[in-house]
Protein backbone atom coordinates (compact mmCIF):
# COMPACT_ATOMS: atom_id res chain seq x y z
CA UNK A 1 0.00 0.00 0.00
CA UNK A 2 2.70 2.47 0.91
CA UNK A 3 4.45 1.96 -2.15
CA UNK A 4 1.72 2.41 -4.44
CA UNK A 5 1.01 6.19 -2.84
CA UNK A 6 4.67 6.26 -2.57
CA UNK A 7 4.56 6.19 -6.64
CA UNK A 8 1.13 8.03 -7.11
CA UNK A 9 2.86 10.97 -4.99
CA UNK A 10 6.24 10.66 -7.50
CA UNK A 11 3.77 10.50 -10.48
CA UNK A 12 1.85 13.68 -9.54
CA UNK A 13 5.26 15.97 -8.69
CA UNK A 14 6.65 15.02 -12.04
CA UNK A 15 3.50 16.46 -13.46
CA UNK A 16 3.93 19.39 -11.73
CA UNK A 17 7.48 19.54 -12.43
CA UNK A 18 6.15 19.60 -16.32
CA UNK A 19 4.20 22.43 -15.35
CA UNK A 20 6.12 24.90 -13.34
CA UNK A 21 9.60 24.18 -15.09
CA UNK A 22 9.95 21.96 -18.36
CA UNK A 23 9.45 18.71 -19.51
CA UNK A 24 13.27 18.10 -20.15
CA UNK A 25 14.06 18.88 -16.30
CA UNK A 26 11.26 16.61 -15.89
CA UNK A 27 12.52 13.74 -17.11
CA UNK A 28 16.49 14.34 -15.74
CA UNK A 29 14.59 14.07 -11.93
CA UNK A 30 12.88 11.07 -13.32
CA UNK A 31 15.89 9.44 -14.66
CA UNK A 32 17.64 10.27 -11.36
CA UNK A 33 15.19 8.93 -9.20
CA UNK A 34 15.02 5.66 -10.43
CA UNK A 35 18.61 5.02 -10.14
CA UNK A 36 18.89 6.81 -6.21
CA UNK A 37 16.67 4.18 -5.54
CA UNK A 38 18.83 0.73 -5.10
CA UNK A 39 21.69 2.90 -3.30
CA UNK A 40 18.82 3.74 -0.83
CA UNK A 41 17.84 0.33 -0.78
CA UNK A 42 21.02 -0.38 -0.47
CA UNK A 43 21.64 1.72 2.87
CA UNK A 44 18.41 1.00 4.74
CA UNK A 45 17.91 -2.55 3.40
CA UNK A 46 21.04 -4.09 2.92
CA UNK A 47 20.71 -5.22 -0.73
CA UNK A 48 23.77 -5.62 -2.35
CA UNK A 49 25.39 -3.49 -5.07
CA UNK A 50 26.39 -4.53 -8.26
CA UNK A 51 28.82 -3.02 -10.73
CA UNK A 52 25.44 -2.28 -13.38
CA UNK A 53 23.97 -0.47 -10.86
CA UNK A 54 27.25 1.85 -10.12
CA UNK A 55 27.44 2.26 -13.99
CA UNK A 56 23.74 3.61 -14.34
CA UNK A 57 24.17 5.49 -11.42
CA UNK A 58 27.48 7.48 -12.73
CA UNK A 59 25.77 7.82 -16.08
CA UNK A 60 22.46 9.45 -15.00
CA UNK A 61 24.27 11.82 -12.54
CA UNK A 62 26.61 12.90 -15.43
CA UNK A 63 23.53 13.71 -17.54
CA UNK A 64 21.80 15.36 -14.55
CA UNK A 65 25.26 17.37 -13.96
CA UNK A 66 25.52 17.98 -17.51
CA UNK A 67 22.04 19.10 -17.52
CA UNK A 68 22.68 21.68 -14.91
CA UNK A 69 25.64 23.14 -16.07
CA UNK A 70 23.58 23.88 -19.63
CA UNK A 71 21.09 25.80 -17.56
CA UNK A 72 23.87 27.59 -15.43
CA UNK A 73 25.85 28.18 -19.16
CA UNK A 74 22.40 29.50 -20.94
CA UNK A 75 21.45 31.88 -17.98
CA UNK A 76 24.73 33.49 -17.67
CA UNK A 77 24.82 34.00 -21.60
CA UNK A 78 20.92 35.58 -21.11
CA UNK A 79 22.00 37.86 -18.38
CA UNK A 80 25.37 38.90 -20.48
CA UNK A 81 22.53 39.92 -23.27
CA UNK A 82 20.22 41.90 -21.38
CA UNK A 83 23.34 43.77 -19.55
CA UNK A 84 24.48 44.35 -23.37
CA UNK A 85 21.21 45.79 -24.40
CA UNK A 86 20.88 47.87 -21.26
CA UNK A 87 24.19 49.73 -21.98
CA UNK A 88 23.39 50.01 -25.51
CA UNK A 89 19.94 52.10 -24.46
CA UNK A 90 21.48 54.30 -21.90
CA UNK A 91 24.38 54.70 -23.87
Amino acid sequence: MGEAVTWQISGIGLVGLIFEVSSLFSIVIDTMELHIVPFLAAIFFHDKINGMKVIAFLLALWGFLSYVYQQYLDDKKAKADTSDVVEVATG
